[in-house]
């Protein structure tokens, strides 16, 4: 533009006479037309042939997907985390999907990642409930002892720790007991891991859900030799015998006020301890230089201190990122529980979601065999939950409605899953099996002569450009919105464009294949189960 306009042009003309000015002395083979329109907007329109191209390059015979990535190349994504000796409830949810879901896009585009699941399996309610355990002599080998039943002894015993002064005591030397690693304590100990993961695991099969346990007890003995470095770098405060590490402030928020606590005064170790370990081991030892924190929003100063305490540290080039998630709400917009005022357990959140799709499917395919039924009721089930959650901006509250995730003409999985099915009807008709039918079609043979086919591949062109979005922003509602999207142009183009039998069936059929596979692209992203048919 330099070479062709003097220095003061823009300082004389208006904002329609400079759009024209542009839009004059622009040229590419790749653009049909480019005007203006008020107040000065230009349009470029590409040409048939540009949008051709790209549609055989780049979604027929994808090459892979460049994203701004920076120098990024080993990423830990932190997720799920639920507690030792607890059911996995509708808390669990959000940071399990989102994790899984950002894990799967970050793989997507080349980059090693390490999913792990931060269990809390260390700490004061341990020495509660062990202590609990033996003096009420529970047998922790009996087949009843699930974790509905740990969970109810957790309860009483924390009843009892607050109550009763002599338990109490008791109690924290457990505490003591354990961290050294005490026969009985630690027997008992191992145990409550071992079924609670038993339990975890089943949620994560379901959701297909991937990830390595690392709990809080496996930096336990990094902790003392972490503070120490952290005093030798003269960076902590003794503050009522307890040693603390004061931050910077962030931005706006006011970080320096409350530190972040490496040991109590009586000696023991929390979460802030086991934190501080937690980050230098990742970055140190795994050499990760990207960690990506999912939990919900209201933990996020805390996550901000922990990376401002890695400045103190001495650590330099590692991104540090806080998802920050919003709460899921009943229809009232408070937090989501029963009827009966508990919270939800997410194994019933699921099976309700199941048993919703089930009922709605023996309305619409009468047709399907028992097996078939629970396939595709899962499958719907499952998904819907996972694309109602990841399609709401992650740091809002959103009011959870199976009739709403449940709706088959909304923004939903349901009617994803749907034109998926009728994407695959449609090859059907042409006798055509969806993983050999490029083999049978001509990729030259491409036209576009319907506006519902140009707006159909113009919107396939920019899944990078969306994607390049959601790397920036961590929130997996944009590429949802994409996906949603590309269904209803696709159903404008099914609806408006015939296929069977026309001249132009084999172009309209690598279209097709063409969303196909950026549907299959993205909902394995997102983590939704496809069906042939529904």
């Amino acid at each position: 533009m330099p070479k062709q306009f003097p220095k003061d042009v823009f300082d004389t003309l208006g904002s329609m006479e400079i759009a024209q000015k542009i839009a004059d002395n622009f040229h590419s083979d790749s653009v049909e037309s480019v005007t203006v329109q008020k107040p000065g907007f230009i349009c470029v329109a590409f040409s048939n042939l540009y949008l051709i191209n790209e549609l055989r390059e780049n979604i027929i015979k994808p090459k892979l997907i460049e994203c701004k990535t920076n120098s990024i190349c080993n990423v830990l994504v932190d997720f799920s985390s639920p507690n030792i000796a607890k059911e996995m409830h509708v808390g669990h949810l959000r940071s399990t999907i989102h994790g899984e879901s950002i894990s799967r896009m970050l793989e997507y585009i080349g980059l090693s990642v390490k999913r792990i699941n931060h269990i809390g399996d260390w700490g004061t309610q341990f020495g509660i409930l062990i202590e609990y355990i033996i003096q009420n002599k529970v047998d922790i080998y009996s087949n009843n002892l699930t974790l509905s039943v740990l969970n109810s002894l957790y309860q009483s015993s924390r009843d009892l720790f607050d109550s009763n002064d002599e338990f109490k005591t008791k109690a924290r030397n457990r505490v003591v007991l354990l961290q050294q690693k005490e026969k009985e304590s630690y027997t008992i100990w191992k145990r409550l891991v071992k079924l609670s993961e038993i339990e975890f695991k089943k949620i994560y099969q379901r959701l297909d859900i991937k990830l390595e346990t690392y709990g809080e007890s496996f930096y336990h003995d990094m902790i003392a030799d972490d503070i120490e470095r952290c005093k030798k770098l003269g960076i902590v405060k003794i503050v009522d015998n307890a040693t603390c590490l004061f931050v910077d402030d962030y931005k706006k928020f006011k970080l320096s006020e409350v530190p972040l606590m490496l040991q109590k005064s009586n000696g023991s170790y929390g979460y802030d301890s086991t934190d501080v370990s937690t980050i230098l081991y990742r970055i140190e030892k795994l050499k990760c230089n990207c960690l990506i924190y999912i939990t919900d929003i209201g933990q996020k100063d805390h996550f901000l201190r922990l990376f401002q305490a890695t400045k103190k540290l001495g650590i330099e080039n590692v991104d540090l990122w806080h998802l920050g998630l919003g709460l899921i709400c009943g229809a009232d917009g408070k937090k989501f529980k029963t009827r009966s005022g508990e919270t939800v357990r997410l194994i019933d959140l699921l099976d309700e979601s199941v048993s919703r799709s089930k009922e709605i499917l023996k309305i619409r395919r009468s047709d399907f065999t028992p097996e078939e039924l629970e396939t595709a009721a899962t499958s719907i089930g499952h998904s819907s939950v996972k694309y109602f959650d990841l399609n709401q901006i992650c740091s809002n509250n959103y009011n959870f409605d199976y009739e709403r995730m449940l709706d088959p003409k909304g923004n939903t999985a349901v009617y994803i899953l749907y034109t998926y099915a009728r994407m695959n009807a449609l090859l059907k008709k042409l006798n055509m099996k969806r993983e050999n039918c490029e083999v049978n079609l001509c990729l030259n043979d491409i036209e576009l002569q319907s506006i519902y086919e140009r707006k159909l591949v113009v919107h396939l062109l920019r899944f990078s450009e969306y994607l390049d979005e959601v790397l920036e922003i961590l929130s997996m509602h944009k590429l949802c919105d994409y996906l949603y999207d590309l269904c209803n142009l696709y159903s404008l183009f099914y609806e408006n464009c015939r296929v069977v039998g026309c001249d132009q069936q084999n172009s309209r059929t690598i279209i097709t294949v063409g969303c196909m596979k950026l549907v299959e692209t993205i909902c394995s992203i997102l983590g939704l189960k496809l069906l042939e048919s529904i």
